[in-house]
């Protein structure tokens, strides 16, 4: 299932991206990641909040493919209760993108409804993936040529319930999907068994459905992995040993909502 991972991450490399902040020298930093989708015709970029409250104190940048661009202020956010960001647990930002941003982002992709996994009523035996941009590997900005090297995670897994965490975050569960997430042993982006990195920095990130891991048909030769994008992370809950994220149609819902 490791060339599924690998077609999931070279397909959707260009619609999920890196978000960064700038010191007071305008030099960027890293916050966290987001992923590029298309409604009804409307192009928007789809991050946690937590990464979009960063606007409090710097302006947000999203990494295109050879430059970083300026994004606006202009972020819907789900509601903090009484305040507190950490109690959101559906934690979700969107940017309308407006048309001069467009043009500065034209060598990215968007992800639409057809490549969208808006129903998904039975994830057991389903391999997901997860895409972002981990803090520790994207610290790296080479200021005489204002370059910045990026680097996408990748972590495949399976969607787990849980009663007890749902309970906690007082969810149903309907809403969101629970990535197992071992946090030791993972695979790196070339496939290599590695220690797991601290998934701080994918939040906004992108979570696929690859498929039915009990499915013949996946493991043949000529097989085509279609990835479909399933959420948007917001949290690594380590109690749990899961990642969290949010179901791209509660999104949509959100989206259609405010729009």
């Amino acid at each position: 299932m490791d060339e599924c991972a690998d077609v999931g991450a070279d397909k959707f490399i260009n619609s999920v991206r890196p978000i960064y902040g700038s010191d007071e020298r305008e030099n960027p930093y890293h916050i966290g990641s987001c992923v590029l989708i298309q409604v009804n015709d409307q192009k928007i970029i789809v991050t946690a909040a937590h990464v979009a409250d960063n606007l409090n104190i710097s302006k947000l940048y999203i990494g295109a493919k050879s430059k970083l661009v300026e994004l606006g202020n202009e972020f819907k956010s789900t509601v903090k209760p009484y305040g507190k960001r950490g109690d959101d647990h559906y934690d979700i930002s969107f940017l309308k993108i407006s048309d001069s941003l467009q043009r500065d982002l034209d060598e990215l992709s968007f992800v639409n409804e057809h490549e969208m996994c808006l129903r998904l009523d039975y994830t057991k035996g389903r391999q997901f993936l997860a895409l972002g941009y981990p803090r520790s590997k994207n610290k790296k900005y080479f200021a005489q040529d204002r370059l910045i090297k990026s680097h996408l995670y990748k972590y495949s897994s399976v969607v787990k319930n849980d009663n007890k965490l749902c309970k906690r975050l007082g969810v149903s569960g309907d809403q969101h999907l629970f990535l197992d997430f071992n946090s030791k042993k993972s695979r790196d982006y070339n496939g290599n068994i590695v220690n797991s990195l601290n998934p701080q920095g994918i939040s906004g990130g992108a979570m696929l459905d690859m498929g039915r891991l009990a499915n013949p048909n996946q493991y043949k030769t000529d097989a085509q992995c279609i990835g479909r994008l399933a959420g948007i992370f917001i949290e690594h809950k380590s109690e749990f040993k899961v990642m969290v994220a949010v179901r791209i149609n509660c999104i949509i819902d959100m989206i259609n909502k405010y729009m």
